[in-house]
Order: structure tokens, then C-alpha cells, then sequence
């Protein structure tokens, strides 16, 4: 208990219980205020959306359900993402911060309320990505390797865009020395499993549409334009982005004090905000989905650099980002 109280009293240490209560506030806050304007709701079918989809915006008519169910997606995808980092130990400190700024960065930003395709494909994904890093350096991982590519598949029958993150985690698999033929044979497997099931209810059906929108879908680009976008809703965006630039250069560079293990895992990481940050550039009606998923890598990446970096400097930033997503919030709900 010493240990604790000399850690969280420390100077410009962002892990204290008092800040972690102002932010979990202002994210219920925000999920209260948008409950109470029902931001996003009814939901509405999209042309460009998957058929699975389109059948839950079409049946959810509650709006208590669709609260309740993107609230619990939020606190079930925090909660893994804390799971992840608590044991393989990403972030040297044990803290709750990255779940709270996971949930923070999500409340904030009202275009994920109540839950989107996204939501689900965030959930699927860090499931993905632990049991990508629990196979760091397994022999015989081809177990993980299909599990990887079956969560993976069915979160494309809610969001067909996450089939472009199977590369990624092929690459992963490779630097975690567990991309084998074997492995690489169980991923493909893992996906045929889910599109074997879907293809046969199409046939079942004797309409094919389930199964070719799917592929239709990722297949249309369309370059992000920052004049779709007020700057109201461009300045958070690119303040997290810079932090994360920074933090992950640090990563990169300065990164000798972790394990082997983490500072792979902490690479994936940075390489997952990339890939996320090109397809949020060709897959302009998709920009705030792939942000949505940006929220994974940001909330670890982030809390590592402000509390391996203690300074005057980091405490005030950190401080200042949570001021104007804070700041950022109210305006939307204003607004609206």
C-alpha cells in the first residue's frame, strides 16, 4: 500500500484516482446527454452497409436496447483491451487508464452513439489482437491462428471493411516468429469456416446478395475530403493524432527498457494506428469507423508515453487533450 500511495502521488503522474473519476464522469455524462437527445437514433439503414447489419438498425427499435447494447459493447471492448494490457503487460504500470481513455475517446465523440458496425468490429478485433499476442513464439499456434481469422470473419458479417486487417495480422504473426504454413493454412481455414455457413445459407435461400455485398462493399473507394468536415470536428482529431505520432516514435526509438515481448506487441500497435489512418484516407464514407478503431492502438500507445515520459510538459498536454475532448463534446451537444 506504500508503494501504491508513493506511485500515485508522484509529480505529473496522470494515474491518480481523482483524474480517473473526472474522466469516467464525463463519459457517463456523455452517454446520459446522449441518451436523452437520442444522438443517432432511430438507426437507419445505409445502401452501402452489410445485409446483417441493416436487419439490426431495422429491428432495434428500442431505444433503451440500443443504448444499452452500445454501452455494453464499449465496457466489454475496454475491458478486454485492460485484460490485454494487464497481462501481457504492455504498459509497465498497473493502471486503469487505458480502459478509461478507451471509453473516454469512444463518449466523446457522439457519431458512435448509440453503436455503430464498427462497434461490433472494434469488439472482434482486440479479441483478435490478444490472441495474436498470446501467440508470441507458441510452436504449434495454429489453434489461435484460426480462432484469429474466425473472430476476424465474423465481425465482417457486421462490417466487411475488418477483412483488410487479415494482412495485418498475418505480418503480426510473422514478427511474433508464429507465421508458419500451418498457421497460415488454419487463418485461411478460419475464414472459410464463416463464409462456408454463409455461402450455404445462400444457397439455401437461392439469393446470393448476403454473400456478394460483402465483397462489394470494400471494394469502393472514396478519398477522404477535409472539407466534408468542420474544424470544430478536425481539431480533437488531429490532437489525438499528433500525440499518437509522438508517442509511437517513442516506441519506435525508445523503447529499450521493455521486454521483447512488449515492444513487439507495442509495434503491432503502431503499425495497426498506420494501416487505420491510410484506410480512413480511401474509405471516405468509412472515416469514422476505421477512427473508431484508431481508439484501440490510442488508448494504450498514449498512457504508455505519459507515464513512462513524466514531465511538466507530458502532465500539461495530457491535460489539455482531455480539456478539449472535453471541450469538443459539449460543443457537439450544443449544437445539436
Amino acid at each position: 500500500m506504500g508503494g501504491t500511495y508513493i506511485r500515485q502521488n508522484r509529480p505529473y503522474n496522470p494515474d491518480r484516482p481523482v483524474i480517473m473519476v473526472l474522466i469516467a464522469l464525463i463519459s457517463l455524462s456523455a452517454w446520459i446527454a446522449g441518451f436523452i437527445l437520442s444522438i443517432g437514433f432511430p438507426m437507419a439503414e445505409e445502401p452501402t452497409a452489410t445485409i446483417l447489419w441493416n436487419i439490426i438498425c431495422k429491428n432495434i427499435i428500442d431505444k433503451r436496447i440500443a443504448f444499452g447494447i452500445g454501452f455494453v459493447l464499449m465496457m466489454s471492448g475496454a475491458f478486454l483491451l485492460h485484460r490485454m494490457n494487464y497481462i501481457l503487460a504492455l504498459i509497465r504500470e498497473k493502471t486503469w487508464l487505458p480502459f478509461l481513455i478507451y471509453i473516454f475517446l469512444i463518449s466523446t465523440n457522439l457519431v458512435f452513439m448509440p453503436f455503430r458496425a464498427s462497434s461490433i468490429g472494434v469488439f472482434c478485433l482486440i479479441i483478435s489482437i490478444y490472441l495474436l499476442f498470446t501467440s508470441y513464439h507458441i510452436e504449434r499456434s495454429e489453434k489461435k491462428a484460426y480462432n484469429t481469422a474466425l473472430v476476424l470473419a465474423l465481425g465482417s458479417l457486421f462490417w466487411s471493411h475488418i477483412l483488410w486487417f487479415i494482412p495485418v495480422f498475418w505480418i503480426g504473426m510473422y514478427n511474433f516468429r508464429a507465421f508458419k504454413p500451418r498457421t497460415f493454412v488454419a487463418s485461411l481455414l478460419g475464414l472459410v469456416t464463416v463464409y462456408w455457413f454463409v455461402l450455404g445459407w445462400c444457397v439455401w435461400k437461392n439469393d446470393f446478395g448476403l454473400f456478394t455485398q460483402l465483397f462489394s462493399t470494400i471494394t469502393h473507394f472514396e478519398f477522404l475530403a477535409l472539407s466534408d468536415y468542420g474544424w470544430i470536428d478536425l481539431v480533437p482529431v488531429f490532437l489525438v493524432a499528433i500525440i499518437t505520432i509522438i508517442a509511437s516514435l517513442n516506441v519506435l526509438f525508445y523503447n529499450y527498457t521493455d521486454s521483447i515481448r512488449s515492444r513487439q506487441s507495442l509495434i503491432f500497435l503502431v503499425w495497426l494506428a498506420a494501416v487505420t489512418v491510410v484506410f480512413m484516407l480511401i474509405y471516405n464514407n468509412f472515416a469514422e469507423e476505421f477512427l473508431q478503431i484508431s481508439c484501440i492502438p490510442v488508448s494504450i500507445l498514449t498512457i504508455r508515453f505519459f507515464l513512462v515520459k513524466r514531465s511538466r510538459l507530458t502532465y500539461g498536454i495530457f491535460f489539455f487533450a482531455l480539456l478539449v475532448l472535453t471541450a469538443y463534446l459539449f460543443a457537439r451537444l450544443w449544437n445539436f
